[in-house]
């Protein structure tokens, strides 16, 4: 990342001694360290390059812009400081000057990999794939045998449904590093996605092996062998929908006819319902159901786990309050006031729903009522499917009412979505407390 070069700058003995403190987080004695030898380096650019690295790792974003300007002050073709300087506005939300600065960094040093992967992130990460791809074929064809290239290509094939060529470049990415903890995950998901499950299992226990503490290959590996878990991690659910949440719409009102708001929109009708009152809508997402029933609603407050779920949501002008936070987070920390608690398609990854009941129940200062769906089966209690999504049945929620005084009032057994060309039955509840 940083290069030692003449006499204007530290010598590589002296850089090294203040990255090894950078790399292993111990930023005061780096900075300390940094700070005496701009005695000896005052107009460093590779000095003033490091300085803002160290003043990233101290969380002080504004000092870090200031060292890295003043680096291209003294150095206006310093590619390096420029592309540090990206990184940082990407990582502030900057987007738009991350881009210039990533281009300026390119056209500086047009053979620069690392820049082209990451100004192709940026456009991945705003789904202009058309872009990213560009960017990140453009550094493939400097270095076809960089692994990062190869992963962030099969990411872009992966998303434009090209799986033969992403399958090729994830395992390309693991060819050249063996330890490639992300690109073993995403070839699994690959795997997956097609029900190839031999395949999909041994990249998932690969990708365990790497790293232990994956805990949403767990999660995956334990709905794969049929061993029922209490709820999904909440690590897993936020990454899931952090990812999705730009195409979440799209995706999942278009292409897999989901009708699930509609549903609860129907039942509340059903309820003789005109007026809900204050609403809590728990895994708002992007604010479907607060949409949808907007023409009801007097008071609608959401949480989510996903803070790109909310910032969709937050776009609608719906909501009178956004809360980024785990559901039974939330609820043990809040005193309630609401008169209708809404979950759709949110108990999918929450398989024992006890203490959500309990909480709602408990700390609720008013009756209310809660609605809900569910992935619906037949069997007894509930169960994880080889998706990572749980089923519960009517007897389940039959249990859950009598143990913690619920009256079922409505329960339909509903299409809610497609999934992969097969229909997904679901149970819309309506409960009273």
């Amino acid at each position: 990342m940083f290069k030692t070069g003449n006499k204007q700058n530290p010598t590589t003995i002296e850089v090294s001694s203040i990255m090894s403190l950078h790399n292993v987080g111990e930023y005061e004695d780096a900075f300390d360290k940094c700070k005496n030898l701009f005695i000896k380096y005052p107009n460093s650019p590779l000095l003033y390059n490091i300085f803002g690295a160290i003043n990233v790792g101290k969380s002080d974003f504004t000092n870090a812009i200031y060292s890295y300007l003043y680096a291209i002050k003294i150095k206006p073709n310093y590619a390096q400081a420029f592309n540090n300087l990206a990184i940082l506005l990407k990582k502030l939300g900057e987007i738009n000057l991350a881009i210039i600065s990533y281009v300026k960094a390119i056209n500086l040093k047009p053979n620069y990999t690392q820049a082209y992967n990451n100004i192709g992130l940026v456009y991945f990460e705003i789904n202009d794939f058309q872009k990213s791809k560009f960017y990140f074929d453009k550094a493939h064809k400097i270095d076809t045998n960089n692994e990062i290239t190869n992963f962030n290509l099969g990411n872009i094939y992966y998303k434009q449904k090209k799986l033969c060529k992403a399958e090729f470049h994830f395992n390309k990415s693991i060819k050249i590093n063996p330890t490639y903890v992300e690109a073993y995950y995403n070839l699994g998901i690959l795997y997956h996605d097609q029900e190839k499950i031999e395949f999909a299992r041994r990249c998932y226990e690969k990708t365990l092996i790497l790293d232990p503490s994956f805990c949403e290959v767990k999660h995956i590996l334990n709905s794969m062998s049929g061993k029922t878990t209490k709820s999904a991690p909440k690590k897993y659910v936020e990454k899931l929908f952090d990812n999705y949440a730009a195409n979440f719409e799209k995706s999942l009102v278009k292409n897999l006819k989901y009708n699930t708001p509609k549903i609860i929109k129907e039942v509340i009708i059903e309820d003789n319902m005109v007026n809900l009152g204050s609403v809590l809508d728990l895994g708002c997402g992007t604010g479907l159901v607060g949409f949808e029933l907007k023409s009801f609603l007097k008071n609608i407050d959401g949480v989510d786990l996903s803070k790109f779920m909310l910032k969709e949501a937050n776009n609608k002008k719906i909501y009178n309050n956004l809360f980024h936070n785990d559901i039974e987070g939330y609820l043990t920390t809040r005193d309630l006031e609401y008169d209708y608690f809404i979950a759709a398609d949110v108990f999918v990854y929450i398989g024992n729903l006890s203490k959500i009941f309990k909480l709602i129940k408990e700390r609720n200062k008013r009756y209310g009522k809660l609605i809900f769906s569910t992935e619906h089966t037949n069997r007894k209690g509930y169960f994880i499917t080889k998706k990572g999504r749980y089923c519960h049945s009517l007897d389940y929620i039959k249990h859950l009412c009598k143990k913690f005084d619920y009256e079922l009032l409505i329960f339909k057994k509903v299409f809610l979505r497609k999934d992969y060309a097969k229909n997904v039955i679901g149970g819309v509840y309506l409960l009273k407390f």
